[in-house]
């Protein structure tokens, strides 16, 4: 159930297994695509401490803040569950009119 008040658009992919948050701030978009690669799928059985093997587990996390003008900052980041912890692993700014990414990592 998603609360009243929510900022961000909730676009669930079951195919590909994956969610995508996205908002409109002033004039940037936000995305927020998480992959859900640990999903238990039909057919597979819940065994015994399943619940404690997804507290250990971390989904990735790919952010995109994008201008109007076509320029994004990214970061490729993972999000766990059992410490509630984000990682940022790297950060990318791409211009429209360039190619090339400039790229930094943490």
């Amino acid at each position: 159930m998603v609360p009243n008040g929510f900022a961000f658009e909730i676009e669930y992919d079951r195919e590909k297994q994956t969610i995508l948050l996205v908002r409109e701030y002033e004039n940037e978009v936000i995305q927020v695509k998480t992959y859900l690669p640990h999903l238990v799928t039909e057919g597979e059985g819940e065994g015994e401490g399943d619940d404690k093997d997804n507290e250990d587990k971390c989904s990735p996390l790919d952010v995109s803040v994008s201008k109007k003008n076509g320029t994004s900052l990214n970061f490729r980041c993972s999000a766990c569950y059992k410490i509630g912890d984000i990682t940022v692993h790297s950060i990318s700014l791409k211009k429209n009119s360039e190619s090339n990414e400039d790229e930094g990592e943490e």
